[in-house]
Formats: C-alpha cells, sequence, structure tokens
C-alpha cells in the first residue's frame, strides 16, 4: 500500500513539475515590451523610486504565447526634474509571476513625452504627471524567464 502511494505521489508532483515547465516562458532579449503604469508618475519624484506596470499586451514568441498581458511588472525613476535638470527617465527592474519576483534588465531608460498640440516634445524641466494607464515601451536587453 505504501509503495502504491509513493507512487502515485511521485507521478503526482511529477505532472506538476511539467505542467509548470510548460507555462513557463522565455522572452529573448531585443523583444519588446509595453506596460501600462498603475501609478502616476510625476517629474518631480525621487530618484528610486518605484511604480507599477503590467503588460499592456500578449508577448508571442514564435506563436506561443509566453506572457499574458496584466503580468506585473515593477519600474524605477532613473532621473528626474527634481534635482537639476535632467528629464524624466524610468525603467522595468523586475517582474512578478506566481508569486515570485524576477529580475528584468532592459536596454535603456525611457524618456516620457508629452503630446501637446499634436507636438510631441519631451518631458524635462516643467511639472507633469504620467497618469495611471500610461502605456511606456520597453525592450529586453537580457531575456527573461517567466
Amino acid at each position: 500500500m505504501r509503495k502504491k502511494t509513493f507512487l502515485f505521489l511521485s507521478f503526482i508532483i511529477c505532472c506538476l513539475f511539467a505542467i509548470a515547465k510548460a507555462n513557463a516562458g522565455t522572452i529573448p532579449a531585443g523583444t519588446a515590451l509595453v506596460v501600462e503604469t498603475l501609478d502616476s508618475i510625476y517629474t518631480k519624484d525621487m530618484v528610486g523610486k518605484t511604480f507599477n506596470a503590467r503588460l499592456a499586451e500578449n508577448v508571442a514568441i514564435n506563436g506561443l504565447v509566453v506572457a499574458k498581458a496584466g503580468t506585473q511588472f515593477v519600474g524605477r525613476v532613473e532621473t528626474s526634474t527634481r534635482i537639476g535638470s535632467s528629464p524624466l527617465t524610468v525603467n522595468l527592474t523586475e517582474a512578478r509571476v506566481h508569486g515570485k519576483t524576477i529580475p528584468v534588465t532592459t536596454t535603456g531608460a525611457y524618456k516620457p513625452q508629452s503630446v501637446t498640440r499634436g507636438r510631441r516634445r519631451q518631458v524635462t524641466t516643467r511639472d507633469f504627471v504620467l497618469p495611471p494607464g500610461s502605456k511606456l515601451p520597453f525592450h529586453l536587453a537580457k531575456a527573461l524567464t517567466l
């Protein structure tokens, strides 16, 4: 009886590992990620302040979805107008999947821009707030395994 129970439990555990592995995906370096902010980001936020975001659309590799829209990300303010004349720049730093925190490395900080009367201009010294729901594009510098 004990042997059958052990074999059955071993089989179940192997199946669970196989399912988890099948659901995991690797997003290659260079892949574009568009996230939607969940928090406001202000040009005068402190450098190092974090913000929450979620993946705006599914990421598919070879026709297989490896990251679903809604996947949670955390970003960080890299530079701000709070001190000096640096423009606001933000970067993604981690993904949160199934209770795990996974480091993210992107190709560089993103400089949000405002749109005024149809013209795009860089946010530099004036007050500006990126409201929740703002879409920000990033590119992965290193592969990301979820």
